[in-house]
């Protein structure tokens, strides 16, 4: 595992080490953003080299994803039952 520095994290949006704790506080586009791009599993283990926490962050990646399918296909639904009940003739 990497050596890290007073128990803190580099973020590099902010350009300097910042305490684990501080995430709870970032925006969450911001690791909205980094979840569906997969960063945080492939950081976690290149170079964090902590398996169990990438573990982690690739089972939370692929969950945002299967969420957003579901979301996606539920708005989908909606929108076609809207257009059929509106424009299509009974």
């Amino acid at each position: 595992m990497l050596d890290i520095v007073a128990g803190a994290f580099f973020i590099s949006a902010v350009g300097q080490l910042a305490p684990a704790g501080a995430w709870g506080q970032a925006d969450p586009k911001v690791i909205e953003f980094h979840l569906a791009r997969g960063d945080f599993s492939r950081w976690f283990a290149g170079t964090i080299r902590d398996r169990r926490l990438a573990t982690l962050a690739a089972a939370l990646e692929r969950d945002l994803l299967r969420h957003r399918t579901m979301d996606i296909e539920r708005a989908r639904e909606r929108l076609v039952a809207h257009i059929k009940n509106s424009y299509e003739p009974e």
